[in-house]
């Protein structure tokens, strides 16, 4: 198998489905969330070997700086893949995002009313929305969804656009 053929391998048969076992999922699930995480980081790597024509001569790091310069939020996934074997992120360059795992959480958003109040239950406890997964960035908590959706397609859509060793077949509809 050619290491074209392992990305395209990769993508349909790993990354595809991790992704939609966990935006499919009836609940979230920080193990869903976190293992789509890893999927798609690892995505980059096999685009880095099976696709040379994208970075002639470039080592995997300065391929992952460029990619995350045209995708900023390809930085972020691999901190929320790095913080589940790491037990801080404590690397110079490029500065993370998250400290390390305590940065991935989730939570039950409170619903409220129209005045902006909490609607709570005849017992008193608060009605709760469906249970989401944040990542705690330096700027603020960021859907974990939104960030393995937007560098899934984005890195799908890289695949899919160039190059001699895209194989249709293996390819859904945009989106997966």
């Amino acid at each position: 198998m050619t290491n074209g053929e392992r990305l395209d391998y990769f993508l349909a048969e790993v990354a595809r489905g991790t992704v939609k076992e966990f935006l499919e999922a009836p609940e979230a699930s920080m193990r869903r969330g976190v293992l789509a995480a890893i999927v798609v980081n690892q995505l980059v790597e096999f685009i880095h070997e099976g696709r040379p024509d994208f970075h002639p001569d470039e080592k995997l790091s300065a391929f992952r700086e460029r990619l995350a310069k045209d995708y900023p939020n390809l930085r972020l996934l691999r901190d929320v893949a790095e913080a589940t074997k790491h037990p801080r992120l404590d690397r110079e360059k490029p500065q993370p995002e998250i400290p390390g795992i305590e940065a991935i959480r989730s939570r039950h958003p409170q619903i409220c009313g129209r005045d902006k109040d909490p609607i709570t239950l005849r017992g008193g406890e608060p009605l709760l929305g469906r249970l989401t997964i944040l990542v705690d960035t330096q700027s603020g908590p960021r859907p974990l969804t939104e960030i393995v959706v937007t560098c899934f397609t984005a890195l799908e859509g890289l695949i899919a656009t160039r190059g001699p060793f895209h194989d249709r077949r293996l390819c859904g509809e945009a989106g997966f």
